[in-house]
């Protein structure tokens, strides 16, 4: 039997209604269900988010970086090694020699040139002004200058003498006139001195001012609280005059007291140095000479270089011969760069350099008397405690 539309009607009004013996809640049931099924729900579906396409991911093409070589080794970007040299006249006529023994001993490329002044070989460590990465070959006082810019390690110094009478620099000595220490009211020897009248030769020199300047610092004292400040023409004077008591206090390099003093004892005299003066303070030591090397430099350009000074200093130097070569006139060096980065090699051929220079005994001339020897910055620790110790910037030295 077929059901029509009107039949689940009329049971849905039934079950919800009555039957039509209640004739209006029968009615009224179906005008519910009609009335719910018209307005349905009020939860408003969500919308269907189309999906979106994917990009297809593509390479891109960088730009070619060319390989940055380590300074040295390559013939654009050479090493160049200034030295402020003890003799400049003989050391500019065999400049070009030096430049020929180091760069066939290594795998480098060198240019060696001669300072015009101790703060022009700074300078060009410290504040290059072309660009150009530099080692240098300068002294003490210029090495504090260094320190204090914080712009170099020393690798190489001078050292003078062997065994016990073995030195690599000069401290300098602070003397007072012994009256004046006997008869001053001051607790100390550095008080004295700031109190009275110091004498020098000038306010460049190392000994006599300089250092006597940094003692007093380190000690608490201003140079302006000098009483007064004479100069005379050299050490000589100096002496003399702390020894009558026309200067309270001066300064002189500490070999040249020692000297003074020895060659005073030998002397039978009431107005004995020993009767008329007294050390009051003795300074670090201040180096003779010394390489500094930029920290733009690699770890193996530097030992090439240090190994290779070591080596001329052994053959034209006074230094004692470590290795002699057998039977040939030339050592052979293979020329190739050890550098943490590849790099282009300036000779790819064995090079060969002979044992026979004009530098034979004119090395002096480059970095004064005495024989080179391996130092690192701790070997200056005295010196750095030093100057740390005056409160004075050293980082102007130079400027």
């Amino acid at each position: 039997m077929k059901i029509e539309w009107y039949d689940y009607l009329y049971n849905i009004g039934k079950f919800i209604g009555g039957d039509m013996t209640n004739p209006i809640r029968f009615f009224s049931g179906i005008v519910f269900v009609l009335t719910l099924a018209a307005c349905g729900s009020n939860v408003v579906p969500t919308p269907t988010v189309p999906p979106r396409p994917t990009a297809t991911p593509f390479s891109i093409p960088l730009p070619d970086v060319p390989t940055v070589i380590p300074v040295g080794f390559s013939e654009e970007n050479p090493l160049r090694l200034v030295i402020a040299a003890s003799d400049t006249d003989t050391a500019e006529d065999l400049v070009g020699e030096l430049e020929s023994q180091l760069a066939g001993r290594t795998a480098l490329s060198l240019e060696v040139s001669i300072a015009d002044s101790q703060s022009g070989a700074l300078a060009a460590v410290c504040n290059p002004t072309s660009g150009q990465v530099s080692a240098a070959w300068i002294d003490g006082l210029t090495l504090i200058g260094a320190f204090g810019q914080e712009c170099g390690i020393p690798v190489l110094q001078i050292q003078r003498g062997t065994g016990r009478n073995a030195k690599t620099g000069e401290s300098g000595v602070l003397l007072s006139n012994l009256e004046a220490l006997e008869t001053s009211s001051q607790d100390t020897g550095l008080a004295i001195v700031a109190d009275n009248t110091f004498c020098r030769t000038t306010y460049t020199d190392l000994y006599s001012w300089v250092i006597p300047t940094m003692m007093l610092r380190g000690a608490g004292y201003d140079i302006a609280d000098l009483n007064d400040v004479d100069e005379y023409a050299d050490y000589d004077e100096l002496l003399a005059e702390v020894s009558t008591g026309a200067c309270t206090a001066i300064g002189l390099p500490q070999t040249v007291w020692e000297d003074y003093a020895a060659a005073d004892d030998d002397e039978e005299d009431d107005d004995s140095l020993a009767e008329t003066v007294r050390l009051v303070e003795t300074s670090a030591e201040i180096p003779y000479g010394v390489l500094i090397m930029p920290f733009a430099v690699s770890l193996d350009a530097i030992n090439q270089v240090t190994e290779a000074l070591l080596a001329v200093d052994a053959l034209f130097g006074e230094a004692e011969v470590i290795e002699t070569p057998e039977a040939d006139t030339t050592v052979e060096v293979e020329a190739t760069p050890q550098a943490t980065i590849d790099a282009e090699a300036t000779a790819e051929a064995t090079i060969e350099v002979s044992d026979e220079s004009d530098l034979n005994g004119q090395l002096a001339a480059f970095f004064g008397e005495g024989i080179l020897i391996r130092v690192d910055v701790s070997d200056f620790s005295d010196l750095t405690e030093f100057m740390a110790a005056s409160g004075i910037n050293f980082g102007r030295i130079g400027d």
